[in-house]
């Protein structure tokens, strides 16, 4: 698996296509912002599976259950995702919402940090995690 994060608009989903040999017959792409439900099974037919807008999933999420609900569910999914054969590679991005002023609200807050604790989660399961900047990556692992 692999984990490519920065900040908005930095140009993590061009870099991931100028990366990766993506196209509509060997990928499918799914997005948090598009309301696009995550897979619950992966088919083998296909080669790269995206997973974008990891931050509005959990964001999603946190309005029915709480933080360690979140936790545990993004990590079941990440178990079944890691289990792809060797001819799949599974890439989630997610915007890096850490950084800048604290937000005023408490649910705003909560989803900073719950993403932020997830983003950890995933870093260390991922064999690759790099960060863009500008549409400049930077492997971190």
């Amino acid at each position: 698996m692999h984990f490519v994060t920065g900040g908005a608009f930095n140009g993590k989903s061009n870099w991931v296509r100028r990366t990766y040999p993506i196209n509509e017959q060997n990928s499918i792409w799914v997005s948090g912002y598009a309301g696009a439900q995550l897979p619950d099974s992966l088919p083998s037919v296909t080669k790269y599976w995206i997973v974008s807008g990891i931050e509005q999933y959990i964001k999603d999420w946190l309005i029915d259950c709480d933080e360690k609900a979140v936790r545990e569910k993004w990590l079941d999914k990440l178990t079944e995702w890691n289990c792809l054969d060797g001819d799949q590679t599974m890439i989630l991005i997610g915007s890096d919402i850490s950084k800048g002023i604290v937000p005023a609200s408490h649910e705003e807050r909560l989803w900073r940090d719950v993403t932020g604790r997830i983003f950890q989660d995933t870093a260390k399961i991922c064999d690759r995690v790099d960060v863009i900047w500008y549409g400049i990556n930077i492997q971190i692992k």
